[in-house]
């Protein structure tokens, strides 16, 4: 596989054996005879050695890994982009917008490990390039759409009977439970009917992260719902 006419050469840096798991990326860059750069462990003066002299196209990382990864002395803006998947916790506007002027080209994904890896995208928009910088890096920062591989996913009311699935509204601000539906769903949790009944609730998979839907069908989580804070009628995250 080629990215802009240069071969792919993917940087892991987390532990293989979970992108194994998780992710086709291991099986997906070896198919089209990409390069692997496999990292014993996180070193932030060798990633970037790695980025500026091996011509890597493509890496992922948490956002605490880019965090520090842009705060980094060596950290400097790239001659070519290099494509970065951002997973395991939401990323803030910030965080891609540091990571956007060293030319690291960052795009959000997420999932569980009930939903095989990630689930949604946070898909490109052609409005993103007629908007403020600002507003354009808070949209990429969301979790975005759903896969192609799955069905859409949903956002359902919190203060319903169990099973019972409604929408929230499409308007940024009424928070509720992200549901996914789809192939790549788990199909149970191994010898515990009672833990995958209070999972698939009403027919769909609950993630247990609560989110705003905005008008565009995006999602934007705000927190677990454990660690929700209610005050009064308000409702907010606990950081």
């Amino acid at each position: 596989m080629q990215w802009d006419g240069v071969s792919v050469q993917y940087l892991l840096d987390c532990v293989l054996l979970l992108i194994i798991s998780l992710s086709a990326f291991p099986w997906a860059v070896t198919a089209v005879r990409g390069t692997h750069y496999c990292l014993r462990k996180i070193d932030y003066p060798l990633i970037w050695k790695l980025l500026k002299t091996e011509n890597i196209t493509h890496f992922n990382a948490a956002p605490t890994v880019n965090t520090l990864l842009c705060a980094a002395k060596e950290a400097e803006k790239l001659e070519k982009p290099v494509h970065v998947t951002v997973a395991a916790s939401p990323p803030t506007a910030y965080l891609f917008e540091q990571m956007s002027n060293l030319n690291l080209s960052p795009v959000h994904v997420y999932g569980l490990t009930e939903t095989y890896g990630p689930i949604t995208k946070g898909y490109h928009m052609p409005l993103w390039e007629e908007i403020p910088l600002k507003e354009k890096y808070n949209r990429m920062a969301r979790q975005g759409h759903g896969f192609i591989t799955g069905l859409p996913i949903r956002i359902i009311k919190q203060d319903l009977p169990e099973g019972v699935l409604v929408d929230v509204a499409k308007d940024g601000k009424e928070i509720g439970e992200i549901v996914f539906f789809g192939n790549i769903c788990a199909k149970e949790y191994l010898g515990d009917p009672e833990a995958t009944r209070k999972l698939f609730a009403g027919g769909g998979l609950h993630s247990g992260d609560l989110a705003v839907w905005h008008e565009d069908g995006s999602a934007q989580i705000l927190d677990r719902q454990k660690d929700i804070i209610i005050s009064g009628t308000l409702s907010g995250p606990s950081s």
